[in-house]
This record gives structure tokens, sequence and C-alpha cells, in this order.
């Protein structure tokens, strides 16, 4: 289970996590991990390794209680990077296998993700579709009533979360009671190496498999890209292909990066190179020479031509700002939303000595093909991807709240009838989104696309594109 899922499901937690992910920096510039050497010897390492050496004994010997040298060191270490920049982080051992994870998109497990209600307890808040949980019947809103033959009644999450973890091959037995159900629910299953996948579409069927066509009369797909990890090109190549190759063909695509915090630069830079048949994607600049790069499309993996939007907003960043900066610039999409994040840092991995634990550095600027750098400083007046011109839309924070809420919900395998519906949102301490919620900027969108003369079509059915783009439930981010 993916550990930042696993904390209180409540707005405030939801909202807060996306600003600490693109404040943190989730991206590693090209996915690479460097191991090179620094050069200690300079004119002032003497002093400087005599100041630490000096500080440390002086803490060991008199501060009142006794500080081991690990604490100290992760001290020294995290006082250094913070007089550098919001993206420069070190990451301990357990931290750095987190994000590891969280960058290849994969955790071992039976495939589901809990969360902890303080009034309803461990919950389940999804199943992964096609995982061995969801076929042995786990859902949204179960309550975890047993591990592994205990009942975890006054259990910290922690201390469940560690009875559920586990290596591929073992097996792990849940006691669950379903939302409205009299009899409880056994699983044991196998713990197997899993993908939460980034790539979603416009509505989730009940058997967890997305809808990747917003309007099927004129053939207008949606995508939300969630983050960019390892696979992400290869996700999107199995959401879009079999729309391209069918007979009714793609007739256009709103590409939607909102709330999306980056992750891989070569996973974004992929995805670009699938709508751009050639010319630069992204370059990078540092003060060394081997940080210095660019990536070109050579049209190897380009989709076949079609109208395109994409949808950005203020926690849009890093990778998907390159993808969406580099989109604008080869005037491949028009750009509909508001002014995205403003990261553009490339940082690089550098395991410590003894490999158990890392700091991500900033090593270079990225730079958009039309030489722009999008990252935000302190004085900066211009940062970021801006919509093309005509397609601003600002929406309240409180609108935004609403549609971050109504993109999760979405992504949540409910169970079938209204009260069972209700029964499990009320388990995970959400109130269920009205319907009638409009999706202003995603409707824009999608009107730019109906206005383009390769997206005509014939009429559309009773149950039209614009009823359906009112009602966003059926998108989510993670």
């Amino acid at each position: 289970m993916k550990n930042r899922f696993q904390a209180r499901y409540s707005l405030i937690a939801l909202i807060g996590w996306v600003v600490v992910a693109v404040a943190l920096g989730i991206t590693i510039g090209r996915g690479s991990w460097w191991s090179s050497r620094p050069r200690t010897q300079d004119a002032g390492a003497y002093t400087f390794m005599q100041s630490i050496s000096f500080t440390r004994a002086l803490i060991r010997q008199n501060f009142y209680r006794h500080v081991s040298n690990r604490k100290l060191m992760d001290g020294a270490i995290r006082g250094m990077l913070s007089q550098l920049d919001p993206y420069s982080v070190y990451f301990p051992h357990r931290q750095w296998a987190d994000f590891n994870q969280q960058v290849q998109g994969q955790f071992a497990g039976i495939g589901f993700i809990a969360i902890d209600n303080a009034k309803s307890g461990v919950v389940v808040l999804r199943p992964l579709a096609h995982s061995p949980a969801y076929k042995d019947g786990i859902r949204t809103g179960d309550k975890i009533i047993a591990v592994n033959g205990q009942k975890i009644a006054g259990w910290k999450f922690s201390r469940v979360l560690h009875a559920m973890n586990g290596t591929v091959g073992t097996f792990l037995s849940l006691t669950l009671q379903p939302p409205l159900a009299h009899r409880l629910l056994h699983v044991t299953a196998r713990r197997t190496l899993l993908t939460d996948g980034s790539v979603e579409g416009f509505k989730r069927y009940p058997n967890g498999r997305w809808d990747y066509l917003i309007d099927p009369a004129r053939r207008i797909a949606y995508v939300h890209i969630t983050a960019f990890e390892k696979d992400t090109a290869k996700q999107l190549d199995s959401a879009l292909l079999p729309l391209i190759h069918s007979p009714g063909g793609l007739h256009g695509l709103i590409l939607d990066l909102r709330f999306n915090p980056g992750g891989l630069v070569t996973s974004g830079v992929a995805v670009a190179d699938r709508f751009i048949k050639s010319g630069l994607i992204v370059s990078a600049r540092g003060r060394q020479p081997q940080t210095d790069w660019r990536d070109i499309s050579h049209g190897r993996h380009t989709y076949p031509y079609f109208p395109m939007v994409v949808l950005i907003n203020g926690q849009t960043a890093s990778a998907a700002e390159i993808l969406t900066g580099a989109l604008q610039c080869h005037h491949r999409a028009q750009v509909v939303g508001t002014q995205s994040f403003g990261k553009g840092c490339m940082q690089n991995m550098f395991p410590l000595p003894g490999g158990l634990s890392a700091i991500k550095l900033t090593t270079a600027l990225y730079y958009l093909p039309d030489g722009k750098n999008i990252a935000r400083h302190r004085n900066s007046k211009i940062w970021g991807i801006e919509p093309s011109p005509g397609c601003s839309i600002s929406i309240t924070k409180k609108m935004e709240a609403a549609l971050y809420m109504h993109m999760k919900e979405s992504a949540l395998i409910l169970p079938p009838g209204t009260q069972a519906r209700t029964a499990a949102l009320r388990r995970l301490g959400i109130k269920a989104c009205s319907t009638h919620f409009v999706d202003v900027q995603l409707a824009r969108a999608l009107a730019l696309l109906k206005m383009h003369r390769l997206a005509a079509a014939p009429a559309l059915p009773a149950e039209t594109s614009a009823s359906r783009a009112s009602m966003p439930a059926q998108k989510s981010t993670r």
C-alpha cells in the first residue's frame, strides 16, 4: 500500500498531499541515479569538517540528554540542504525506499489502499482493478476487522499497516465487514507486485475499467495523467491506441494534467514524444557539463494527428509543465485552465556511503523549446505555463477543492446501489459529491474540440457530451 494514502482521508489532508508533493519536488531529472564521488579537497573543506566535528563533540558531551550520531548526522545534512532550495532534500533509509516505490509506481501487496477514519476505524479506500483483493471481493468502504486472525480493535494505524505488510509470494489473511452487510468477508490472498496506474479515464465502470471516450459521437477522448511514473507512456498507449485504430478513429483528446505534481522527466518526455513528431522537447543546463542535455522527438512513437486540449492548474508541476510547455511551443495543443506551479529545475539522486540513504539535489534548470525557464523564484513575475489566449479560466478555492474531491471520488470502486454507495462513502468520512457540480474548465476544453473542424460528427444522442462534462465525478487523481 502506498504511504501517501496512509493518512486520514479528509479534504485538508488530500489537498495538503498535493501541495507537499509539489513543494518537495517529486521529480527526478531524467530518472538517472548519480554515484559520482564529490571532490572535497577544496580550500575550505578542512575548516568546514573541523567545525562540524567540533559541534558534534560539543553536543555529545554537554547536551542534557544523549543524542545519537545518526540523529546528528541526519540533522546536519538536512540543515545544509535547507540553505539551497525547496527541492533539495535528504532521504533516510525508509523514506528513500518509499520514494523509489512512488517513482516506480509498484508495490507489494494484495491490491488495496486503506485509510484510518477516526469514526469508522481502518477502512478500504479502494481496491486496485484486477488485483487479488478485487478478485476476492474487497471493495471501497469495507472495514478491516482482523489481520492474520488477530482482531485489530484498539490498534494504532501504523501497527495495522505493519501487520499487513509483507514480501511478494507470502499470504495475507483479512476479515472485513462490508457496508450494510451482516456477514463478514474472509479473504486470504498471496501478495504480488502490483502497479497502481497513473493514466485514468473519464468514467470508471463497476469492474474497475476506465472509459476514455468523453464524447463517443464525436470520438473525443479524455485522459487524466495523475503523475509521471516509469510506465506512464505505455499506459497511455494502452488507453489511446485502441481508440486510434478503431473504425471510428480518434478526432480529439483532452489531456488533463490538473493536480499532477510531476514524476520522472523521462516519462514526461516519452508522453510528449507521442504527440510531437519532430523537434526539441526540453533541454537542461547546469554547472557540470554532464547535466547539459537535450531531448528531441524523432517521431518513432508519435500518434496520428488529432486536435488536442491540455488542462492545467496551480498544482500542475515539473514534468507535467515540461509536457504542457512542449505541446504549447510546438502549437500541438491549446492549454486551458490557470497558471501552473512553476518548477523548472532538475533533481538527481546521490546515494550516500553505505547505500542506506540518499540526497536529492538540484543540479540544473529546464528550458522549454522556446528557451524559456518556467521556474518560480522569490521575486519572479513570470513563471510556469500560462493558458492559451482566451483559455484562462479561474475558479475559486472552494470550487477547486470540490473539483479535487470529485476527481478523487471517481477513482473509487463503489458497491452498486445508492444506499450501499452512501454507506461506503460515510465510512470513509466523505460526503457524496453533488451530481450537479460543473467542471467549467473541462466544459471549455470540450467546447474547443467541438468547434474544431476535424471534430465534426453527427448529432449527439440523448445523453449529450455537455451533460456528461458537467459530471467530473467520473474522473480522478490519486
